[in-house]
């Protein structure tokens, strides 16, 4: 009867513990993503200085991410900490009239393809096959706001990690995702399917 008692105890004691213990865990855990996502705008702020620094940037008044990756400024597979989710090459760090960095505006890739209100279409097929060693050409979309044509970023995924490119000497399905920002400011993303085989 004691040895079940003592038992009881210990096994309430732990659940009490664990109980008290689960709000610490979360808050840390918060405080990492966010500890984590100021490094990740401060890297990017730094990336776009040193980018300025050393190209005559002209009049732009932003800089999109893809142009510090290209520059090997920036990993190529970025990923929110907070939300753990990709970020769109359209995500940005706007200069001031100086060509000083001002902000970083950061675009989540959306879980769907979201395109409600524009108007996609692919150049070639929405699924391709691509044989193995036989070179990749992007084809890329077109992608209008009423009549507005509007640039886009092309990012590679592989199982949802971003990866460089299409490696045509590995056998896998790769999505090609393009992604535009809207007349709103609200990004939009449709997705190509390309199977290595």
């Amino acid at each position: 009867m004691k040895v079940k008692s003592v038992i009881l105890k210990v096994v309430l004691a732990i659940i009490i513990f664990m109980i008290l213990m689960i709000p610490i865990f979360i808050f840390l855990n918060m405080e990492n993503k966010d500890k984590d996502y100021e490094k990740l705008i401060d890297d990017i702020k730094s990336s776009a200085e040193k980018y300025v620094a050393h190209n005559d940037i002209g009049d732009a008044s932003k800089i999109k991410i893809s142009v510090l990756k290209k520059a090997n400024l920036l990993e190529n597979a970025l990923v929110n900490p907070k939300t753990k989710k990709p970020l769109s090459n359209e995500t940005y760090v706007s200069l001031t009239n100086n060509g000083t960095v001002n902000e970083v505006v950061l675009y989540d890739i959306p879980s769907e393809d979201n395109v409600a209100e524009l108007i996609v279409t692919f150049n070639g097929d929405k699924h391709m096959q691509n044989g193995i060693s036989v070179r990749y050409e992007e084809l890329g979309v077109n992608i209008f706001d009423g009549t507005t044509k509007l640039s886009y970023s092309t990012q590679y995924f592989v199982k949802g990690k971003e990866v460089t490119s299409i490696d045509v000497y590995k056998p896998r399905d790769y999505e090609v995702v393009y992604t535009a920002l809207s007349s709103k400011g609200e990004l939009a993303k449709v997705v190509r399917t390309v199977i290595v085989q």
